[in-house]
């Protein structure tokens, strides 16, 4: 089963639009989780999924976030050697946007500055880690070239889909001590470039 998914023109742009619609972004997990238990069992690595306790409705594209999950844990288990562990989680949090104007945009109705106002996802694993030159081109749209290979493809589309649902990825890692891949998703729907589901109160 191939889940890596790479830029359909290579060298070029992609334009992404998701089709919003408010659901609890736990399923999406879930999903991600039962279509990959099968490859980190083959692999003896261990994957867990830690969700939130409560329901997490975010306005999101089921189908690409789950193309996002699918690559972040596919390159988790790519890299990650038997006896190792990758774990899946989802918590809300504060992002802090430097831009004022998205500050207000996303308080998420709140008048505490602190508040929640998005979901937090990360994909963790114990694998060999990155170096500072790897983590500083990572997501560079130049991986989306032959020479980057199916993992910078795959994390480069990743990046577009998250940016088109008005999120922000990124990684943390060490060479040596394995990669969190996190990202955001927030409570409130960009309003430019996306298509909002009929019927969704967003």
């Amino acid at each position: 089963m191939r889940l890596l998914v790479s830029d359909p023109r290579p060298g070029g742009e992609y334009e992404w639009k998701p089709v919003l619609k408010k659901t609890d972004i736990r399923k999406c997990l879930l999903d991600a989780y039962s279509l990959m238990r099968p490859e980190f069992q083959d692999a003896q690595v261990t994957f867990e999924v830690q969700s939130w306790d409560g329901p997490l409705r975010v306005p999101y594209d089921a189908r690409l976030i789950r193309r996002v999950l699918l690559n972040l844990l596919e390159n988790a288990r790519r890299f990650t050697a038997a006896g190792g562990m990758v774990t899946i989680s989802v918590a809300p949090e504060f992002w802090e946007r430097r831009n004022q104007k998205f500050r207000q945009a996303f308080s998420h109705g709140s008048n505490k500055p602190m508040a929640p106002n998005c979901v937090k996802i990360v994909v963790a694993d114990t694998g060999c880690g990155m170096d500072a030159l790897e983590l500083q081109r990572i997501f560079d749209d130049g991986g989306s070239n032959e020479e980057a290979g199916p993992t910078g493809r795959s994390l480069v589309v990743s990046r577009k889909i998250v940016m088109a649902h008005g999120g922000k990825i990124w990684v943390e890692s060490k060479t040596g001590e394995g990669s969190r891949f996190c990202f955001y998703l927030p409570f409130v729907a960009p309003t430019e470039g996306v298509f909002l589901d009929e019927g969704e109160e967003l």
